[in-house]
C-alpha cells in the first residue's frame, strides 16, 4: 500500500510539472504571436486573415484571448497603414467564418467577465475586436450617427468598474455572500451584453438578416459545444448563447422559423446539466418576451412535452415519422421506463414555464397563466416524485409569483397560492433526510414561499400556522449536506437572471434581511453585501443583529445549506411583514421557535434565537396592531427573557 501510495504521488507530481509546462509553454507561444504581430513587417501577410480560422473552432477556445489580442493588433495596423479595414473574403475560404458567425463567438466570449481575471481579459479583448469588425454585420453600423462606438466605449468602463471595484478576495469568495455578491455582477455584466444584441437586432429591420443572425447561433450551437461539454466555462457559454437565440427569435415574425429553432434549442440541450437547463428555460422565456409569440412558445412547449409519448405511439405501431421533429424524437433514449433523460427533459419544459411567465408581456400573462401554464402545471407534473421535476417546479413556481407581484400586477389576486403552497408542503415532507440536505427541494421551497406570501391577500390564518410548521420543522434541523451539492451552479441558489429589457420586478422592500453574519473560522464578519445594503437603503445597524447567522454545522461554508436556511429566513420575514401583528404571526412563530430552545443540537438552539430575534426586529418595525401611548399585551416575552 505504501509503495502504491508513493507510486501514485509520483505520478501526481509529474502530472503537476506537466501542467505547469504546458502552461508555460502556452503562454510563451502567446507572448511569441503578439511579439510578431505586433513588430513584424510581414505580420499582415502572413496572419491575415488566416487568423480567423482558428476563432469559431472549438479546440482554439481555451486560447481565445490571446487570438483576439493579436486580431486586435493586426485591424490596428492595417487601419493605421491603409487608413481603412478591408474584411477578409469568407466565400473563398470556407474556413474563415462569416461576420454573423464572427459576431455570434465574439458576443458569447464577452460574458462571465466579472469572474476572474482570465474571463475579463477575454472580455475586454472581445469588446476590442468587436469594435473593430461590427460595421461589417451591416451597412447601418457605419452610419456617423450610430450609437454603436460609444456604447464600446461605455462597455469597457462598464467592464473596468465591475472588475475592480469591491471585488471579493478569494476567502470572501469562499462563502454564501461572497459568491452572491460576484453572481450578481455577473448578471449585471450579461444583462449589459444581451442589451448590447438587442441594440444590434433592432437597428436593422430586415427580417432575413435577424434570420441569418438567429441561423448563426444555432449552428454555434450544435457545432462548438461538443467535446469541451463537461467544462463548467463551456456550459456558461453555452447557456448563454442559449439566451443570445432567445433574444433573436424574439425580433423575428416568421412563426415557422421560431418554431424550427425552438426545437432545435430543445433537442441541443443537455437536460442533464442544470446549467443549459436553465439557460434553455430563459431562452424560451426571452422568445416569449414579445406578446405575439408568447401563445406561439406555450404551444410549442406543449409540443415538446409530447415527444415521449408519440415515440411510445411510434413504437407500438411500428410506423416511422418523417421530418425534423422525427429527428429530435429518435435522438432521445427512451426504454420501456421513463428514463433519466426523459425526466430531465421534463424538468426543462416546467422550467421554462416559469420563465415564459416571468418574461410574458403583463397585458396578456394573466389570461396564459390562468389558461394554459397552471393546468398543465397540474397535469404534468402531477404525482411526481423525481426531485429534479419537483425542483424546476418549485422554481416555476417563484417566478409565477413574482410575475403576478403587485408591484408588476396591480389589483391582481392570484386565486391559485393555495394550491401552490400545497405542493411545496408535499415536496418538503417528502424529504427522505432529516437533518441532511440531498436536494434543492427545501431550498427553492423557500424561496418560492418567500415570493408567494407577498402577494395579495396576505395568508390567512390556516395558511400561515401550515406553512410554518412544515418549513420550520424540516428547515431547523440540518447540518449537512450531500458534498456534490456545492459544485451546482450559482443560478440555483441566488436570484433569477434577467436582463435589462425585460420588465424587472423590485419584491424586496426588506431587502436587507437576505443578510445575515458571516461566520468563517470562528469569527463573526459582515458580509460586504450587507454593508453596502445598510449604507445605500438606510438599513439600521441594530437591526443587522436580527439576522445573526447562526452556526450551520461543522462545515459553515455549505453553500446549499447556507442559502436554504438564509431562503428560510427570508420567508419568515415577509410572512411578518405582511401581516405584522402579535396574534396569530409572531405568537404562533415564537411558540414554534420555542421547541427548539431546550434541543440538545447546538445549530437548533441557535437558530431558533435567530430566529426569534429576526421576527421581533421586523415585528418592531412594521407592527400594525400597537398603538403609540396604549399597552399591548405581549405574553411571550417573559418566556423568551427567561430562557435566553
Amino acid at each position: 500500500v505504501k509503495q502504491r501510495s508513493s507510486v501514485q504521488q509520483q505520478q501526481l507530481l509529474q502530472a503537476s510539472s506537466d501542467a505547469s509546462l504546458i502552461t508555460q509553454l502556452s503562454a510563451q507561444c502567446a507572448q511569441a504571436l503578439y511579439t510578431i504581430s505586433n513588430t513584424s513587417k510581414v505580420a499582415c501577410e502572413l496572419l491575415w486573415p488566416k487568423l480567423f480560422e482558428y476563432v469559431c473552432v472549438e479546440h482554439y477556445s481555451l486560447v481565445i484571448t490571446d487570438i483576439f489580442k493579436c486580431l486586435r493588433v493586426l485591424c490596428g495596423r492595417i487601419k493605421q497603414s491603409c487608413n481603412k479595414l478591408d474584411i477578409y473574403d469568407f466565400e473563398a475560404n470556407s474556413r474563415l467564418p462569416g461576420p454573423f458567425q464572427l459576431i455570434c463567438r465574439l458576443i458569447v466570449f464577452m460574458n462571465g467577465a466579472p469572474q476572474n481575471a482570465q474571463l475579463n481579459a477575454r472580455a475586454k479583448e472581445s469588446i476590442n475586436l468587436f469594435g473593430e469588425l461590427f460595421f461589417w454585420l451591416n451597412n447601418k453600423f457605419c452610419e456617423t450617427d450610430s450609437p454603436f462606438p460609444k456604447i464600446i466605449g461605455h462597455l469597457l468602463e462598464s467592464l473596468q468598474k465591475e472588475f475592480s471595484s469591491n471585488c471579493p478576495s478569494n476567502e470572501d469568495k469562499n462563502d454564501y455572500f461572497g459568491k452572491e455578491i460576484l453572481f450578481s455582477r455577473v448578471e449585471r455584466w450579461q444583462a449589459v451584453i444581451l442589451d448590447l444584441l438587442c441594440s444590434l437586432i433592432n437597428a436593422v429591420e430586415d427580417q432575413s438578416w435577424r434570420q441569418n443572425l438567429a441561423s448563426a447561433q444555432a449552428k454555434q450551437l450544435s457545432t462548438l459545444f461538443t467535446s469541451a461539454s463537461d467544462s463548467f466555462q463551456s456550459s456558461q457559454d453555452k447557456a448563454f448563447l442559449m439566451r443570445c437565440l432567445g433574444c433573436t427569435l424574439a425580433r423575428i415574425e416568421d412563426p415557422t422559423f421560431i418554431k424550427e429553432h425552438l426545437y432545435f434549442l430543445f433537442r441541443h440541450t443537455q437536460h442533464s446539466s442544470i446549467i443549459e437547463r436553465i439557460g434553455c428555460a430563459i431562452a424560451t422565456g426571452h422568445c416569449a418576451s414579445v406578446l405575439d409569440h408568447a401563445d406561439l412558445v406555450l404551444t410549442e412547449l406543449e409540443n415538446v412535452s409530447k415527444w415521449e409519448h408519440m415515440k411510445e405511439g411510434k413504437k407500438q405501431s411500428g410506423g416511422s415519422s418523417a421530418g425534423f421533429l422525427s429527428f429530435i424524437k429518435d435522438s432521445l433514449p427512451y426504454g420501456r421506463s421513463v428514463d433519466a433523460e426523459i425526466l430531465n427533459l421534463r424538468a426543462t419544459i416546467v422550467l421554462s414555464f416559469g420563465y415564459v411567465c416571468f418574461y410574458c408581456p403583463t397585458e396578456g400573462l394573466v389570461l396564459r397563466l390562468q389558461n394554459t401554464v397552471l393546468p398543465f402545471l397540474r397535469q404534468y407534473t402531477a404525482n411526481s416524485k423525481e426531485s429534479s421535476l419537483r425542483e424546476a417546479h418549485l422554481e416555476t413556481l417563484n417566478l409565477i409569483a413574482l410575475s403576478v407581484h403587485p408591484n408588476r400586477l396591480r389589483d391582481y389576486r392570484f386565486e391559485s397560492r393555495y394550491e401552490c403552497l400545497s405542493y411545496i408542503k408535499e415536496y418538503v415532507n417528502d424529504e427522505k433526510s432529516f437533518d441532511t440536505v440531498t436536494t434543492l427541494i427545501r431550498l427553492r421551497a423557500c424561496k418560492a414561499t418567500s415570493s408567494l406570501v407577498l402577494l395579495e391577500p396576505p395568508l390567512s390564518e390556516n395558511e400561515f400556522i401550515d406553512i410554518i410548521n412544515v418549513l420550520i420543522p424540516n428547515i431547523f434541523p440540518i447540518n449537512r449536506e450531500r458534498g456534490g451539492l456545492k459544485a451546482l451552479n450559482q443560478q440555483c441558489l441566488f436570484s433569477q437572471t434577467f436582463y435589462k429589457n425585460s420588465q424587472n420586478i423590485n419584491t424586496d422592500n426588506n431587502k436587507y434581511y437576505y443578510y445575515p453574519f458571516s461566520s468563517s473560522k470562528g469569527s463573526v464578519q459582515k458580509s460586504s453585501a450587507s454593508i453596502k445594503h445598510q449604507k445605500e437603503g438606510g438599513g439600521k445597524s441594530d437591526g443587522k443583529d436580527a439576522t445573526k447567522c447562526g452556526l450551520t454545522g461543522e462545515d459553515d461554508s455549505s453553500t446549499v445549506m447556507e442559502a436554504t436556511i438564509i431562503q428560510c429566513r427570508n420567508a419568515i420575514a415577509n410572512m411578518v411583514k405582511m401581516r405584522p401583528c402579535v396574534r396569530p404571526t409572531v405568537g404562533e412563530l415564537l411558540k414554534l421557535f420555542y421547541q427548539y430552545y431546550g434541543s440538545e443540537r447546538d445549530h437548533e438552539r441557535a437558530r431558533a434565537v435567530d430566529f426569534t430575534v429576526l421576527v421581533l426586529q421586523v415585528y418592531s418595525e412594521k407592527a400594525s396592531d400597537v398603538t403609540l401611548g396604549i399597552a399591548k399585551e405581549f405574553s411571550s416575552l417573559s418566556w423568551i427573557i427567561a430562557r435566553l
